[in-house]
């Protein structure tokens, strides 16, 4: 039932609203992804500032190598998920989505777990996505689901 009211919420932002735009749209194919998990620790950031955003990537950001902190905010809004620290590979997260309304951004992610028979590296990884929307005339706030309908953050 929570997620029947959920997805109508999503339908009535995504077709009820008049002034909702889209902002992003992934090129990926992700329909065959499962998230076999029973959590999911999704962890986003959206720079709406540049003081906010350095200051939160620094934290989450742990080592990787592409340059977060090069974004022209005067143009630009970054945007960053992460699942965090996971046990092994065959863990994945993609933004596919983002969506601007008069209540600030809607951003879907999707998530991707191994399956139990799965062959995986073992090894820690840190999955995350990250992506740069233009920058237009938005609430500071925003909101993450997955693509159940689910809100993460």
């Amino acid at each position: 039932m929570q997620r029947v009211v959920v997805l109508g919420v999503i339908l009535m932002l995504l077709f009820g609203n008049k002034s909702s735009t889209v902002l992003y749209q992934s090129a990926g194919s992700t329909e065959d992804w499962q998230w076999t998990k029973e959590t999911s620790d999704v962890t986003g950031i959206v720079g709406f500032t540049q003081e906010e955003w350095l200051a939160s990537i620094d934290e989450l950001a742990h080592g990787i190598d592409e340059n977060l902190s090069e974004v022209d905010f005067s143009q630009e809004i970054p945007i960053f998920v992460t699942l965090g620290w996971q046990p092994t590979g065959g863990y994945q997260i993609i933004i596919d989505q983002v969506i601007q309304d008069e209540s600030g951004l809607l951003i879907t992610v999707r998530q991707q777990s191994p399956g139990d028979d799965d062959f995986v590296i073992m090894v820690m990884t840190y999955p995350y996505d990250f992506i740069r929307v233009p920058r237009q005339s938005v609430k500071e706030s925003f909101t993450i689901i997955d693509h159940d309908g689910r809100i993460l953050d």
